[in-house]
């Protein structure tokens, strides 16, 4: 379950604006080559991109939205998987205290990675989007409904009719895992009754390991 949780967060970790730093004008260039015009375009697309994704994601909003984003999938996990179902007090106690400790675990790995994230966004922007493109988006980007259509699509995540497919679709999802699971478990386990040599192979590098 746990990993489960884990792997649906991950995949929310965008954030984190990192600023464009303009040096002072340099010296009169050489005469330009066809290689530094796609060098300079690339940088002025980049610039494009990284713009778009900095209004995207304000520096001083994002981990609370990243954050929501986290409380509003593990909430439907919840719901999907009926936690508050189990019938053992104590096992329902240990799958919601687990939940619950989710965002305290994952939030400093959201922040270590998120100007990586981010950049590696912008720059996927520009394989994207030509340049021409990329300053329209921005230019919408810029307006008073481009900049909040942008800031808010993470949002509707938590809207209650995103959410109620989202519990289905996550119940779902973990029937055909749990069915794998077993599936793979008895295949492996046959194939390595008829292989017993894999099976020694395999605890001897278990042996080798735990001597280092």
């Amino acid at each position: 379950m746990v990993r489960h949780v884990l792997v649906a967060c991950a995949s929310f970790a965008f954030a984190y604006f990192a600023a464009v730093a303009h040096s002072a004008e340099p010296p009169a260039p050489p005469p330009e080559t066809a290689t530094d015009s796609t060098r300079d375009s690339d940088a002025m697309a980049l610039e494009q991109a990284q713009a778009i994704v900095g209004i995207m994601f304000p520096p001083k909003t994002r981990e609370q939205t990243f954050a929501k984003t986290i409380d509003d999938v593990l909430g439907q996990f919840r719901r999907a998987m009926k936690v508050d179902s189990v019938p053992d007090a104590g096992l329902r106690k240990i799958l919601n205290e687990q939940l619950d400790a989710m965002p305290s675990l994952l939030m400093p790995t959201v922040r270590e990675y998120l100007p990586q994230i981010l950049n590696a966004t912008a720059l996927a922007y520009t394989h994207e989007y030509s340049l021409d493109e990329l300053r329209h988006i921005r230019a919408f980007a810029e307006t008073p409904a481009g900049s909040r259509y942008l800031q808010t699509s993470m949002k509707l995540l938590g809207d209650p009719a995103v959410a109620k497919v989202n519990e289905a679709y996550l119940a779902a999802i973990q029937k055909i895992q749990l069915a794998e699971r077993d599936r793979m478990q008895a295949e492996i386990s046959d194939y390595l009754k008829k292989n017993p040599d894999v099976t020694a192979r395999l605890e001897g590098g278990r042996s080798a390991d735990l001597k280092e």
